[in-house]
């Protein structure tokens, strides 16, 4: 059964929370990203992403997924790294799906529970990206990291997300 989380409403919980977070660690130049693996529909490389006249810097564009439309957010723009794989999660208010591209995939980690804090409450930088961050993963011992781990909540990530243009729209 799902618990609630410290993190508020747009919190999903991964495998054991109370326990520790699943997440695909992301190595930018800007810092350590991750998003949590029970939120991602597929890992795919990128194909053609089609700009749209209008959109935000932050969208690279769409594409399509076995005749889907996916709204490409921008790894270059928001995270300064190069654009081959895409991350695909679902909005969840609507299912319609949204994709950060990005460059390297650093694998996945496992983080402690415990590690973690609101991005409020994080004594230190945060990158100001234009991501929206849920919980920062503080370094632990050894076998963690020593920079802090930013996970990215897909939640408001999609929210943010332009709809998709329509045939009509074209």
């Amino acid at each position: 059964m799902a618990q609630s989380s410290k993190f508020g409403a747009s919190s999903v919980p991964c495998v054991n929370e109370d326990v520790w977070v699943e997440c695909l660690a992301i190595e930018t130049p800007v810092g350590r990203f991750a998003v949590e693996t029970g939120r991602i529909r597929e890992l795919v490389s990128i194909d053609d992403v089609t700009p749209v006249p209008g959109s935000p810097a932050s969208v690279a564009g769409i594409t399509t997924l076995r005749g889907t439309v996916v709204v490409v957010l921008s790894g270059k723009t928001v995270l300064d790294t190069d654009e081959e794989l895409l991350i695909v999660f679902e909005r969840d208010d609507d299912r319609r799906l949204v994709g950060l591209s990005v460059g390297d995939i650093a694998g996945v980690v496992t983080i402690e529970a415990n590690t973690l804090t609101p991005p409020e409450a994080f004594d230190g930088a945060t990158p100001d990206r234009g991501l929206p961050i849920r919980a920062v993963a503080l370094p632990m011992g050894q076998s963690q990291t020593s920079e802090p781990t930013f996970i990215i909540d897909t939640v408001a990530l999609g929210e943010s997300a332009p709809e998709p243009p329509t045939p009509a729209d074209s």
